[in-house]
């Protein structure tokens, strides 16, 4: 245990504890964020994300807030109408009815208007769960409606395909989704370091060795570059990567400041 500071004996009755300091709630992630492919006819919206089970309380420098969240559904939701409007438009180029599919993307528009009010992640997943109701009844009339016709769910893949990547809404919403990344995880990072440090700090003045602590610490925080710049390029597999690496070396610190915080207790 390294000295350079007042002694446990010494902070006694006014010493916080590390335990405390380490108090910082993670919340949730939207889980791996994958582009949607809309190569298919009518199975729509199937790359759509689920909500990973959720830390309660496990600190990490690489969180998805609410807000990083919404934008990214609120950019599937555009693509996803884009893919439907193309189906409905096919369909009824070639005279056949379009049934209740209008109908479906209307209430699949309406739902998505309230991504931007929806503040909390369990909201965002009912969001997710209706938006999957409603793409399974729009991929079953589909369905219906090309069973119904010398039509088949090969011949929607490129027109859907074109509409999608042509979508100016689609697109603009695409920005502000990594924008919001660009916004959210270097903030979130930075905010880690620096509550990590300060952690560091205290158990030092505290009296206890946190060398190899720190080491992890800096560790962590050489990593920064690159992912930053994978979020820049817009790379979502580098993106990844990166994340996972920073997450897997968040735990070996938190590790390491645990057994210190055991030591505490002792």
């Amino acid at each position: 245990m390294a000295g350079g500071g007042s002694s446990r004996k010494e902070q006694q009755g006014r010493d916080p504890g590390p335990g405390r300091i380490l108090s910082r709630r993670r919340p949730a992630r939207p889980g791996i964020l994958i582009p949607v492919s809309f190569l298919i006819a009518a199975v729509i919206l199937t790359g759509i994300v689920s909500a990973e089970s959720r830390a309660a309380d496990e600190p990490s420098p690489v969180t998805y807030d609410v807000s990083v969240r919404q934008a990214y559904m609120s950019w599937l939701a555009a693509q996803q109408e884009a893919g439907m409007n193309a189906t409905i438009g096919y369909i009824t180029a070639h005279n056949v009815s379009a049934g209740s599919l209008p109908a479906i993307l209307g209430e699949f528009h309406k739902t998505s208007l309230g991504i931007p009010a929806s503040g909390s992640l369990d909201s965002l997943d009912a969001t997710l769960d209706r938006f999957r109701d409603l793409t399974r009844q729009f991929r079953d009339e589909t369905e219906a409606r090309l069973k119904d016709s010398s039509l088949n769910e090969g011949d929607l893949a490129a027109p859907v395909s074109l509409a999608v990547e042509g979508d100016t809404r689609a697109q603009l919403l695409k920005d502000e989704y990594w924008m919001a990344r660009m916004v959210s995880e270097p903030a979130a990072f930075d905010r880690y370091i620096r509550e990590s440090q300060a952690t560091l700090t205290a158990l030092q003045e505290y009296g206890y060795d946190v060398s190899i602590a720190q080491q992890k610490l800096d560790r962590i925080g050489k990593m920064r570059s690159d992912f930053i710049a994978a979020l820049s390029a817009r790379n979502f597999g580098a993106a990844e990567v990166n994340r996972e690496k920073i997450q897997d070396a968040s735990i070996d610190f938190e590790e390491s400041v645990k057994t210190i915080r055991g030591l505490s207790d002792n």
